[in-house]
């Protein structure tokens, strides 16, 4: 069950504790979801957060629209087949060999009313320390300062259009579309940025295995 957090959480992923903080959404069992709800501790996604796509104002961004799942190649919505770039006002980027669940879409939508991007984490046992080169490791340590961070999962990402999202894309893409790029381009930006739980993307095997 999904639930956004309205105090801090510290919930056990794969084993390891994570420490979450009020506004992130998080999926839970169900018993504890009620138990925090009932506590003031966190509240249930309500319609609301489920915005959906609306003509002419949201849409999908693809690499190759024929690859993505078949259930989203269905749905009534504008695809946008290219680059990582934001084509509406809020941009769905899905990673066209990502299976994405196509519930999932509204809910991200839905988090643009308050977030300007919200991108789910890689696994937490994956931090920046551990990956990229050498150099772009010295790079990327010289603008965030600490790599015992955690990544971002670019393969999903919901968008709206800002100036600032419109620089953070661009310099993504100059600095090489890697996940450092983008950790970079996220601490030199500062949007108003959500980290979704890993399991929106963690696991999950190419669209149309």
């Amino acid at each position: 069950m999904y639930v956004q957090l309205l105090q801090p959480k510290i919930i056990e992923l794969s084993g390891v504790p994570r420490k979450f903080y009020p506004g992130q959404v998080v999926e839970v069992g169900k018993q504890s979801a009620l138990l925090w709800i009932s506590c003031n501790e966190a509240r249930p996604l309500e319609a609301s957060d489920y915005r959906g796509f609306i003509p002419g104002e949201s849409g999908i961004v693809t690499d190759r629209k024929d690859l993505l799942c078949k259930a989203i190649q269905d749905m009534q919505v504008t695809i946008f087949e290219g680059a990582c770039t934001i084509q509406f006002d809020r941009t769905v980027w899905i990673d066209s060999l990502l299976s994405v669940r196509p519930e999932l879409l509204a809910i991200g939508l839905g988090m643009l009313d308050t977030w300007d991007i919200a991108v789910p984490l890689q696994d937490y046992k994956i931090l920046a320390a551990n990956v990229g080169s050498e150099a772009e490791r010295e790079k990327t340590k010289a603008v965030i300062r600490d790599l015992r961070v955690p990544l971002y999962d670019t393969r999903l990402m919901f968008i709206r259009k800002t100036p600032e999202m419109v620089s953070l894309i661009e310099l993504w893409r100059t600095e090489g579309l890697t996940d450092l790029a983008f950790l970079r381009a996220v601490y030199k930006v500062k949007p108003f940025i959500l980290a979704l739980p890993t399991t929106w993307t963690h696991g999950m095997a190419p669209a149309n295995v």
